[in-house]
């Protein structure tokens, strides 16, 4: 379309009774093409709208002659606004550019949450991983209105989600496996176009959340004592020689070579770092597991959980569910309450951390340690480092079995014992 030019004309138009009247009028180009026709009935006040337009057209071009006096208005009062901070109203435009961008688009809460929870069903997540992150997502989208999308939750929603559960006295175990779970929650988001910058991604991660608590070689001792035969395996594994309970519910017998004292990870079981292990076994580990090996078959025993909680509470330690529909656990539980028996709290994620602090403790080797633990040595030595003293793994690693312990002495699962 042709831009027109400013122009100022005499013309006759007829009014409704049919006569003809004066009038001035001026005609200004408009931005993206065409003209604007403005008509005066005084030619004094057509010529002072000429002479503006001209001023603005020569200043300002054809997109600030065509704004009209609301958005000239919006313009100057906008303008004042931005002048003690010495910013443009092209500076605002472009900042609230970014801001809608960031805010605007995504996809509700629940529905990236059923899409993880739906991606999460591939070979290589397990069932028990899903289940654990479906629980924790379903909590955290409940806590926001349901038209809340991926990219309108901020930094401070997550914290302030974080602070509630908090209140409500979660462990710090808890809180980080929340924290984990929002971030893989928007990671997935982001890489879909649902999300802009994870908020997850802004939060300082508090150090209770990371604050390392080992078993006393005491403490250990009793934990052991507590298994029962299908459970002891995967407990020993996981105190002696630090895998993750991800990795030890993935353990087949196969891969446990008691002559040559090592266990190999591959990648089908050390899923989260994607890489090779060979973990060596100490030989309290072997006293304790040798008599109950298999040469194939899970480490770990079907409902490990309902047994582990079991040996927590024969042990005094508290379950990880008090409410657990378990007519073993609740009879344990029943017989606790009768002698007034009160509970240690069990440390989050303990078996590993016990595992890794005494033997750096032993050591003195983060390199070492790390290289079987799946960690970095800086990681290694920032969280294991000093957890323990020399005096106290050597004790540790002391932990035999009775000698004259048997079969007959092992806790059948079935049997309930204070």
């Amino acid at each position: 379309m042709k831009t027109a030019k400013l122009s100022k004309k005499k013309v006759r138009i007829k009014g409704k009774d049919g006569k003809k009247a004066v009038f001035w009028k001026v005609i200004s180009p408009k931005l993206g093409g065409g003209s604007t026709r403005r008509f005066f009935k005084e030619e004094e006040d057509a010529n002072t709208y000429f002479q503006q337009q001209e001023a603005q057209l020569s200043n300002y071009g054809v997109a600030g002659a065509s704004m009209d006096e609301r958005l000239r208005g919006d313009a100057l009062a906008a303008s004042e606004v931005l002048k003690p901070f010495g910013r443009s109203l092209l500076d605002a435009a472009r900042h609230f550019e970014k801001h809608l961008s960031e805010t605007t688009g995504g996809i509700p809460l629940a529905d990236a949450r059923r899409l993880i929870v739906k991606d999460r069903e591939r070979p290589r997540y397990s069932p028990v991983y899903r289940k654990s992150l479906d629980h924790r997502l379903k909590h955290f989208v409940e806590a926001f209105p349901a038209e809340k999308t991926t990219r309108q939750v901020t930094p401070a929603d997550v914290e302030g989600f974080l602070d509630q559960l908090h209140e409500l006295k979660r462990s710090p175990g808890t809180l980080e496996s929340y924290r984990k779970d929002i971030f893989t929650l928007f990671s997935f988001a982001q890489e879909r176009g649902h999300c802009g910058e994870n908020p997850v991604k802004r939060i300082k991660r508090d150090e209770i959340l990371y604050r390392i608590s080992i078993l006393t070689p005491e403490q250990s001792a009793r934990i052991l004592a507590a298994c029962d035969a299908e459970t002891l395996p995967a407990i020993a594994i996981g105190m002696f020689c630090g895998l993750r309970s991800s990795e030890i519910a993935r353990l087949d017998w196969s891969k446990v070579n008691l002559k040559e004292s090592v266990i190999i990870l591959d990648t089908a079981v050390a899923r989260k770092t994607r890489s090779r292990r060979v973990v060596p076994i100490p030989e309290a580990c072997k006293a304790w597991i040798e008599p109950l090996a298999q040469k194939s078959g899970p480490v770990q025993p079907k409902g490990f959980r309902t047994r582990w909680d079991c040996t927590r509470v024969r042990a005094g330690f508290s379950p990880s569910f008090m409410g657990r529909k378990d007519k073993e656990l609740q009879a344990l539980l029943k017989i606790a309450k009768a002698k007034k028996v009160k509970f240690q709290e069990w440390p989050q994620n303990a078996l590993r951390h016990t595992a890794i602090s005494y033997a750096l403790a032993e050591c003195g080797d983060p390199g070492k340690v790390s290289g079987w633990a799946g960690n970095s040595s800086s990681m290694i030595k920032q969280h294991y480092d000093a957890q323990a003293t020399p005096s106290t793994a050597k004790e540790f690693f002391a932990i035999m079995p009775p000698e004259d312990r048997g079969e007959a002495d092992i806790i059948p699962f079935s049997k309930t014992a204070a």
